[in-house]
């Protein structure tokens, strides 16, 4: 008998999120399906970038909050990226650390790069995001993630993109179809994933 072939779920920021900080039930079962199943999950090497930002800004609210300083004016500064929140070295270890746990919780993870395609008839992920960028309503943050995963999809090494941004979700459904990538490449959300593929029960 033939052993079926192992999936691979390119899941977005948001989605670890709702794993490691919110602990929504969907993302949670849906983590578990795939361990259940011995699939793979992926995301783009910035991810990181961006569960370090969040990490750093949760550290930010607690160390301000501490100071009597007003919700208001600590807000205003996170929503500034210009802003420098003036962290010290001891916050970004537990910016690491809180990074190193994350890993630990999902050991399934891997990482995808916007690098260059293995085929030279494909186009490589920079410039995948450089057209997404131009021809779509997504910002660079969306456009990397839906480059990286239409680029390892082109390379059989994507299945899935799995997102629970109502807005991505939609703009990547529609451009996954223009690109007539639907049969490889499926746009769900967690809720939608578990409900095709819920948690094995063991035998």
């Amino acid at each position: 008998m033939q052993r079926k072939k192992s999936k691979i779920l390119y899941i977005d920021t948001n989605v670890i999120l709702g794993f490691v900080a919110d602990k929504d039930n969907h993302t949670v079962v849906l983590m578990e399906s795939v361990r259940t199943r011995s699939w793979k999950l992926k995301t783009s090497t910035f991810a990181m970038i961006e569960l370090a930002e969040y990490r750093k800004n949760e550290i930010f609210l607690w160390d301000k909050l501490s100071q009597n300083k007003s919700l208001n004016s600590i807000i205003k500064k996170i929503k500034n990226p210009r802003d420098n929140k003036k962290l010290k070295k001891y916050h970004f270890e537990q910016v690491s650390g809180w990074l190193e746990n994350l890993q630990q919780q999902l050991p399934n993870l891997g990482f995808l790069d916007l690098d260059s395609s293995k085929d030279e008839n494909i186009p490589s992920g920079w410039q995948l995001a450089h057209e997404l960028g131009i021809y779509s309503n997504l910002n660079a943050k969306d456009v990397i993630h839906l480059a990286t995963a239409i680029a390892a999809s082109k390379n059989k090494e994507c299945d899935f993109f799995i997102t629970n941004d109502g807005d991505l979700y939609n703009e990547a459904k529609k451009i996954i179809k223009e690109i007539k990538l639907e049969n490889s490449l499926k746009v769900l959300k967690p809720k939608e994933f578990i409900d095709q593929f819920p948690t094995m029960k063991k035998k």
